[in-house]
């Protein structure tokens, strides 16, 4: 993760060291005001890849100068936190499904497989702005569906 600080010449990497090798996508909280706060989703070694390299969801709450991992998903890639509410959010995962947090704030969010979601790697979680309670999940392989929240 790079980041340009406003007048710098340079940009600063404020990676993980598990961001090194695989990192997938960044989602900044959107209930942050001053934007420190972001979601990294990194996929789990290969074969190539030096051991140690450890996957899952990473949460920084000081713009990448230090990281938690918050979900240790062998290949994770997306977290969507639900507009409506800062606690809830989706994780996508490349061969585990789909996964669900509705204590997203807390030190360890507790995360459970999305009952009824049937295909292993949804990609991106959209929420639906004229459909409160409808999300949508994309897959690699398996559409679009639609999971709506309880």
């Amino acid at each position: 993760m790079f980041v340009l600080p406003p007048g710098a010449a340079a940009w600063e990497d404020r990676s993980a060291p598990a961001m090194h090798w695989w990192t997938m996508d960044l989602t900044v909280d959107p209930f942050d005001r001053d934007q420190r706060t972001w979601y990294v989703g990194v996929f789990s070694h290969t074969a190539r890849s030096p051991a140690g390299n450890d996957g899952g969801m990473y949460r920084t709450i000081d713009r990448g100068h230090s990281w938690t991992r918050i979900n240790d998903a062998y290949r994770a890639q997306f977290l969507a936190v639900d507009p409506r509410h800062r606690d809830h959010g989706f994780l996508t995962t490349e061969t585990q499904g789909l996964f669900e947090t509705r204590n997203l704030q807390a030190d360890q969010p507790t995360f459970r497989s999305v009952d009824g979601y049937p295909f292993r790697q949804p990609t991106r979680v959209f929420f639906n702005p004229y459909q409160p309670r409808e999300v949508w999940a994309t897959s690699f392989g398996g559409g679009l569906r639609v999971v709506q929240q309880p």
